[in-house]
């Protein structure tokens, strides 16, 4: 039973840890792409 209820709570962080990559991932991606447009004004 504790076996079980550990696996329960590795998969909830897992699933959380890989949510947060995929957030961060995007984040990284809208950056780029603001820094992109920003240089494009600039010159």
């Amino acid at each position: 039973m504790r076996h079980l209820r550990l696996h329960v709570l590795y998969q909830l962080v897992g699933s959380r840890f890989c949510f947060a990559r995929t957030i961060i991932s995007n984040l990284k991606k809208k950056e780029l792409v603001f820094v992109k447009q920003e240089r494009q004004v600039s010159n």
